[in-house]
């Protein structure tokens, strides 16, 4: 192997807050030696941004100028499949729970302090990292990728919204995700041979995975 010298490319944050002194703390607070940091102003900024490079995590504030954070997540989800993290002015827990609703890694509630800011970055681009190697094992392991397409029919939810599932099925139970998509997969044979007679019962698969 041919080993060229050149750096690896630091990962690629794209922050969106109409808050100066907020950005700036954060672009203070972020290492320039392990992250590269963009800053927009406001979501339209931000989606023209995305049009023209990639970005592995979004850092949003919940609350922007021309439009919601939440709005904008979903976009940068569903178009871009950028992961994101939010920040929020919600002192509230029930309230402060919807980031994660929207599918975000994390959330924040202001003032950030520079710690806490740099412990939920690094969490985030672990979880982005491990769930790289789970798509690894979908592609790898065909009865995985038929077993997220069962989940995904039954419970209505995306690809990676059915990965989650299994892997927050298995991991407390200590379970393999190739076993258990084994088994879904195997209960879901059996049930297209009654001809779809009743519902297929995904939830009573899981109860008798062993």
């Amino acid at each position: 192997m041919t080993n060229t010298g050149q750096p690896l490319p630091l990962p690629r944050i794209l922050l969106v807050d109409d808050d100066l002194v907020q950005c700036t703390l954060i672009q203070c607070s972020l290492d320039p030696a392990s992250y590269s940091l963009t800053v927009a102003h406001n979501k339209q900024q931000a989606l023209e941004l995305c049009d023209g490079r990639f970005f592995e995590l979004a850092i949003l504030d919940y609350e922007l100028p021309d439009g919601s954070g939440a709005e904008l997540a979903n976009t940068l989800r569903k178009i871009y499949n950028i992961p994101f993290v939010f920040l929020t002015m919600v002192d509230d827990r029930k309230r402060a729970q919807r980031p994660i609703e929207l599918g975000a890694l994390s959330y924040l509630v202001k003032p950030v302090s520079p710690r806490q800011l740099v412990i939920m970055v690094g969490n985030a681009f672990a979880e982005i990292e491990h769930r790289r190697d789970l798509q690894k094992a979908v592609e790898i392991h065909g009865a995985i990728g038929l077993a997220l397409g069962i989940i995904m029919n039954n419970a209505q939810v995306s690809k990676n919204e059915a990965l989650m599932h299994l892997r927050d099925f298995c991991q407390p139970r200590n379970l393999s995700m190739r076993a258990v998509a084994d088994q879904i997969v195997a209960a879901y044979d059996d049930y297209t041979k009654t001809k779809h007679q009743k519902p297929f019962d995904l939830a009573k698969v899981l109860r008798s995975v062993n």
